[in-house]
């Protein structure tokens, strides 16, 4: 049994993620076993049939437009069960960075309406983007030398300011089931990752 890499650190502060790369469907999404039928009963059994396989090309479209994908280091994450997580990140280094997330509020669209930023997750406009998740960790079974990193892949699920005059974006996310639970090593608080997000095109969207 020949071990896989599952990424490629270059240097300190870069290090690609393998398995999106060689197979986005398997870690993005998952691989559809739905037939299509040839007539619908309904727009449930077309969108239930159909959506797969559209999330099935988007995830291998986001890997090959990298240009509109952005990784940002050293960052907290809040997970409050073993697949749900959020992270705050800074409109002043988005600004700088020029970085645009998927489903953000505008305040024009917003209009001045402050439930707007209080409403429940399943309610704030939903950004479709995936989101890849790297850490490093010792475990006790390894050397000095040695460092493990946990990979994880989701989808998120709400991007949105604190409140109308925050200087801070929260962004919450899903895992997929493929990416297991957070190692111990990385549970306390005073862990840092690097987060991946991987841009979905305008028609995806």
């Amino acid at each position: 049994m020949v071990p896989k890499p599952m990424c490629s650190k270059l240097t300190d502060t870069i290090c690609f993620c393998l398995l999106h790369t060689e197979d986005p469907v398997l870690h993005l999404f998952n691989y559809s076993n739905v037939a299509i039928s040839k007539s619908f009963r309904n727009v449930t059994q077309y969108v239930h049939e159909w959506l797969p396989l559209i999330f099935m090309e988007s995830a291998c479209n986001t890997v090959g437009c990298s240009n509109d994908n952005f990784c940002i280091n050293n960052v907290s994450i809040n997970f409050t069960s073993e697949d749900i997580g959020k992270c705050a990140l800074s409109i002043a280094l988005c600004d700088e960075r020029n970085i645009e997330l998927s489903g953000l509020q505008n305040e024009k669209s917003i209009n001045d309406n402050e439930a707007a930023f209080t409403r429940d997750i399943d309610d704030v406009i939903k950004s479709y983007d995936w989101i890849g998740i790297k850490a490093p960790f010792s475990s006790d079974s390894s050397t000095s030398h040695d460092t493990n990193y946990w990979i994880a892949h989701g989808t998120i699920t709400g991007v949105k300011k604190k409140s109308l005059e925050s200087d801070t974006i929260i962004v919450s996310f899903k895992l997929t089931a493929r990416s297991g639970t957070v190692p111990g090593e990385l549970s306390s608080g005073n862990s840092k990752y690097s987060i991946e997000v991987l841009k979905k095109g305008n028609v995806d969207g």
